[in-house]
């Protein structure tokens, strides 16, 4: 049996652990991983599954799951989502975006850019995209 400061301390030790990764997958798709505190990836979880569901729409033809995942990019990139009302509160917000912008390096051929060519580009530390991709 685990004695609760036993218990204490571990986690101490495993928070220590934690990080932030992407893993490359096919057809210019990628993993973020992350590992973090099981107690912030629930809440994550719960606040992904409420923005998600306040996005849910009759001319919306996404999956429940397509939504979580378009809603925690927007969230993580901070183009700005619909919040679903707190406690007391009706209808739904919008949540501004504060204009911190990421970056990302891509290596396009030039004929690609100008559309006159599909030879895909670089996506740096991940791989080849397709052009459609590339050009956006």
């Amino acid at each position: 049996m685990i004695r609760p400061s036993e218990a204490t301390e571990r986690h101490r030790e495993a928070v220590k652990e934690r990080e932030l990764y992407v893993q490359p997958a096919p057809n210019g798709m990628a993993w973020v991983h992350a590992l973090m505190r099981s107690i912030h990836a629930a809440a994550i979880d719960d606040y992904v599954d409420k923005l998600a569901k306040a996005g849910e729409g009759e001319d919306d033809d996404r999956t429940h799951i397509e939504r979580r995942l378009d809603s925690f990019v927007d969230l993580v990139l901070d183009k700005g989502v619909i919040l679903p009302p707190t406690e007391g509160e009706e209808g739904l917000r919008q949540r501004q975006p504060s204009g911190i912008v990421p970056t990302v390096h891509v290596v396009v051929p030039a004929l690609t850019l100008t559309g006159m060519s599909d030879e895909p580009a670089t996506l740096d530390g991940i791989g080849p995209i397709d052009p459609e991709t590339a050009r956006e």
